[in-house]
């Protein structure tokens, strides 16, 4: 049997129409396109709600400045124990590939927003024209390049979200700026993503079978037991089946934890008494956490096959911010009541935070697993930005953002590292419009320096105005920062490589 070199997105094809996207497999590559298979650069936001409690997400050790500079850094690998309160066990073992970055501002008042990848703290929704979110998010940008995608991606941007259609990403809908679509039931992303129906009729066959991967067993075994096949590609292309055996088996094993519904079905919430917010449909503390677990885990696992696979080189993840977390101690409301109580009472909104950042810390492990062009990890080759949509929640405050980096894009932004941008400890927020003496940096210069870090100029990102971003908006709130158009785009300092 004669085997076709394949393109560098190679796939399974098996009966019944349906199609099982592999891994780039370099030993049935053309010469011409091993040499070009480099690492696939890759963009991964994860945003969670309603802020944090700056004094326990800072770093316990400050920072040490750079000479000549305002700009304080400091190795994270060199902290003893924990990065902080916050930043704790879980993030031990990810110091070098991780950077924590304090002293980015929004200088706007705002309500909870959705803008960390617009650059526009507000909603899409909100009714002052000055502060309506004017363009389409950083990862819609990305998806546009052809330096992100050199060829017509099969999915563009993956979005997976718990409990929440609203996501960070935003797209243009004939003349408006909408969110995104979202997956919030990882078996149906599962579904749509790894197998591809030749006709409706073939579902109901497909849902007969024990499993996807028996369906397109005859072309997997062709394909893997092929003489042209080397042994290192034999056990990339089995461990990406095993991947996926996995994620099918946790899903069929816990198919009464993961809803049914489909995405954008409030019906569907409503009927099973569900109604957006999961933890209404779990009075058993022990169900809830074991069904919030269970949802984000399997969703971390479907992104990072997606990504592995190249189905996808973006992907988005958020959590509501009205979640119940009834399992943890001293937590007896919804996120956000606790979030504006954190003055009085700091130690249940920490317990939150703390198991966020968990979560956060999980899927960025998952992501450190062997990149199929065999340089790095994935996470390696990837830029992993986590922030939330607040800082100081309990005043609306967006002054001293928790930002995360993470993977470092193969090199181009540093990692191991706490940079502090503000020149002082304290973190500060806008009261009538008048400003504590030092402020940071507008975090819209990190977007900024993320996109150049992809290789994007500023003439493909940039959208009606200069730099990226909500930079002429409130301007009364930004008469102590540097907003002229030569800082615009200019990267934030010691952190491109």
């Amino acid at each position: 049997m004669s085997y076709k070199v394949m393109s560098r997105r190679a796939f399974l094809q098996g009966t019944g129409g349906v199609l099982l996207t592999v891994p780039t497999l370099p030993s049935l590559l053309s010469k011409a396109e091993a040499q070009l298979n480099e690492p696939k650069k890759r963009f991964i936001s994860f945003m969670t709600r309603s802020g944090m409690n700056l004094y326990s997400w800072d770093p316990t050790i400050e920072a040490n400045l750079v000479p000549g500079s305002t700009v304080k850094v400091r190795s994270l690998t060199g902290y003893p124990g924990n990065i902080s309160k916050i930043l704790n066990e879980p993030f031990n073992s990810l110091k070098s590939k991780i950077a924590i970055i304090r002293g980015l501002d929004w200088a706007g008042g705002h309500s909870h927003n959705y803008g960390m990848l617009t650059g526009f703290p507000y909603r899409i929704t909100r009714s002052n024209e000055k502060d309506l979110v004017k363009h389409i998010s950083m990862d819609q940008v990305l998806a546009k390049s052809n330096k992100i995608y050199p060829s017509p991606p099969v999915t563009p941007v993956l979005n997976m979200s718990y409990a929440t259609s609203s996501v960070q990403s935003h797209i243009l809908s004939g003349n408006e700026i909408q969110f995104a679509p979202s997956y919030t039931d990882p078996a149906i992303a599962f579904g749509e993503l790894f197998s591809k129906l030749g006709g409706s009729g073939q579902s109901s066959e497909l849902s007969r079978k024990a499993s996807l991967l028996d369906f397109v067993l005859e072309s997997y075994n062709r394909i893997s037991k092929g003489s042209k096949i080397s042994a290192s590609d034999r056990i990339i292309l089995e461990q990406h089946a095993d991947h996926l055996r996995d994620i099918e088996r946790a899903i069929t094993a816990n198919s009464n934890l993961v809803c049914s519904q489909l995405p954008f079905a409030p019906k569907s919430f409503k009927e099973r008494g569900i109604k957006g917010h999961f933890y209404e449909y779990f009075s058993n503390p022990t169900e809830h956490k074991q069904f919030l677990d269970t949802t984000m885990s399997i969703s971390f696992d479907i992104m990072v096959a997606a990504l592995r696979c190249g189905l996808t080189n973006i992907c988005n993840y958020a959590i509501h911010y009205g979640q119940y977390y009834n399992f943890l101690p001293n937590v007896y409301t919804d996120h956000h009541s606790h979030s504006h109580k954190q003055k009085s009472e700091p130690v249940p909104y920490d317990e939150i935070s703390i198991f966020l950042m968990s979560k956060v810390a999980e899927f960025i492990s998952k992501l450190d697993v062997p990149d199929p062009s065999g340089q790095g990890s994935i996470l390696d080759n990837s830029m992993f930005l986590y922030t939330s949509s607040l800082a100081a929640a309990w005043s609306h405050g967006g002054y001293n953002l928790p930002v995360l980096l993470a993977g470092g894009l193969n090199g181009k932004i540093k990692m191991d590292r706490y940079i502090d941008y503000k020149s002082d400890r304290s973190w500060s927020h806008v009261t009538s419009h008048s400003w504590y003496e030092k402020v940071g940096i507008p975090y819209m210069r990190l977007l900024a320096t993320l996109l150049q870090a992809f290789g994007l100029t500023p003439e493909e990102y940039e959208q009606g105005q200069k730099g990226f971003g909500n930079w002429d908006s409130n301007a009364e709130n930004w008469v102590n920062y540097d907003r002229s158009l030569a800082v615009r785009n200019q990267p934030l300092e010691l952190i491109m490589a």
